[in-house]
């Protein structure tokens, strides 16, 4: 995974053992106890890995999708950005981009579904560049 100088990544577990994925312009912390109860789509908002975005900050957050894996599933549209939802602005968010990409790795031809979250904070052009360089270099 493309990572630019100075950007971070966490990976968490949940009880049973799954895993989502952040990455950020800011530092990332772990949970107390280390792990999420449960990871679904409001993990953001029960297990954030940051209190509040800086401006011209981003937040990515990479969830595996069982109930996804076809291949028609609605990609990321990288340029697009809508209003926060309210576990983006939770952190301070005041834009997003949410789709799908494919995982692929090299024990997988088919890949899996990853639901993609990127909650961004008053982002600048160049921000805004380099998320969609890490999404296409990770989602291609």
């Amino acid at each position: 995974m493309y990572l630019p100088t100075k950007w971070h990544s966490l990976s968490v577990l949940e009880d049973h053992g799954n895993a989502v994925g952040f990455i950020s312009s800011q530092a990332l912390h772990t949970p107390e106890n280390g792990t999420c109860s449960k990871i679904t789509r409001v993990t953001l908002s029960a297990c954030p890995p940051l209190t509040n975005l800086n401006k011209d900050g981003v937040l990515i957050t990479l969830l595996p999708n069982e109930e996804n894996t076809s291949n028609s599933a609605a990609p990321l549209v990288r340029e697009n950005l809508v209003r926060a939802d309210e576990r983006c602005r939770a952190i301070g968010g005041d834009s997003q981009m949410t789709g799908w990409g494919h995982s692929r790795s090299p024990s997988s031809v088919k890949g899996s579904a990853v639901k993609i979250d990127v909650c961004l904070r008053d982002p600048s052009q160049q921000t805004r560049s380099v998320v969609t360089k890490i999404l296409m270099l990770t989602f291609p």
